[in-house]
Formats: C-alpha cells, sequence, structure tokens
C-alpha cells in the first residue's frame, strides 16, 4: 500500500543512460581515458545491462593488453555469449557519436555512482521497511541494522579500497610478463 508520501512519484529507480553511454563511447574512442575510468568506477555501477556487458569486456580486453576498439570490443562480446546479430557497426558507432568529450569523463563517471549509490539507498530503505512490517525485531535493533547499512553504504561511496603491495603483485607480474610477450 502506498503511503501518501508514495502517491504520485515516479518510481523508476534512479540511472542515467547518458552518462552511461558517454563513458562507453569516450572509453571506445579514446584508450587514454580506459585506465581512469576504471580505477573510480566499478561495473555494478552500471544499470543498463548492456553497458555494464561493455564495461567487463573492455576491462577484461585492457587487463589481457588488448587495443580497446570497436572491434575488438565486438569481438569479446560475441565471445562471452552476446548475440552477433545485437551488436552492429551502426550501434557501436552511435555510442562513439553520441560520446561527449572525454574531458568531462570523470563527471560521467561520477553521474554513474551517484545514481547507484541512490538505488542502493532505496534497497536499503525497502529492507529497513520489510523488517518493520515483519515485526519481529525490536525498533532499537531495526534502527542498529539500519544505520549499519547506511552506513556501509556511505563507506562503499567515500572510500577506496587500496592493495597491499602482496595482493596487486601478482597482477602486476602477470602485466608485465604479458607486455614483454606481446613486445
Amino acid at each position: 500500500m502506498a503511503t501518501d508520501f508514495e502517491q504520485g512519484l515516479d518510481k523508476r529507480e534512479p540511472y542515467d543512460i547518458e552518462a552511461e553511454r558517454a563513458v562507453i563511447g569516450c572509453m571506445l574512442s579514446v584508450s587514454s581515458v580506459i585506465d581512469k575510468v576504471i580505477a573510480i568506477l566499478p561495473p555494478i555501477a552500471f544499470y543498463s545491462d548492456i553497458f555494464r556487458f561493455m564495461y567487463n569486456c573492455i576491462i577484461e580486453l585492457q587487463n589481457d593488453l588488448v587495443n580497446v576498439d570497436l572491434i575488438t570490443v565486438r569481438s569479446k562480446m560475441i565471445q562471452k555469449g552476446k548475440n552477433e546479430a545485437e551488436l552492429t557497426n551502426e550501434f557501436f558507432i552511435d555510442i562513439i557519436n553520441t560520446a561527449a568529450t572525454s574531458a568531462n569523463i570523470n563527471d560521467y563517471c561520477n553521474i554513474i555512482i551517484d545514481k547507484y549509490i541512490l538505488r542502493k539507498t532505496i534497497e536499503a530503505s525497502d529492507e529497513i521497511r520489510v523488517l518493520c512490517y515483519k515485526n519481529e525485531n525490536s525498533a532499537k535493533e531495526v534502527v542498529r541494522i539500519g544505520e549499519k547499512l547506511f552506513f556501509d553504504l556511505s563507506k562503499d561511496k567515500n572510500q577506496k579500497e587500496f592493495l597491499t603491495s602482496r595482493e596487486l603483485m601478482p597482477e602486476v607480474l602477470d602485466r608485465i610478463n604479458k607486455a614483454a610477450q606481446t613486445k
């Protein structure tokens, strides 16, 4: 049952498909932004299934030291099970052509992250709401659970996880080996 507050609200999840398209388009057309984007934008932040899938393929190609462009991304997507007929050149060219300037890539990434955090906030709120309606926990316990959910959410948004050199070393050595093999 909708509350008075909820009546008239547009209940679509928050997302910005144009920001997602801009990030993917910039990555396909300006390879120098790829590492920057990967460092700040987790794949799960993408709302669009196709853009999240493309982003994961771009990450794999970048990690394998393969040049990222529409041909290599399309090939990787097909290899990973996407329908070849849907991945037309026009589809990719449209993404590249509608991409704005790569100078604003941080802004586009921040928009995507902001919308992701809003979706996660809705999920946390729904979880708290369900706990309240179940009436199985004390109010104090529900508040404690809610505080933890929102604390974890704020930590995800504001804190970067840093890897120790021990955790990072195998990946670095793997990249060095691949680079040496491909010269």
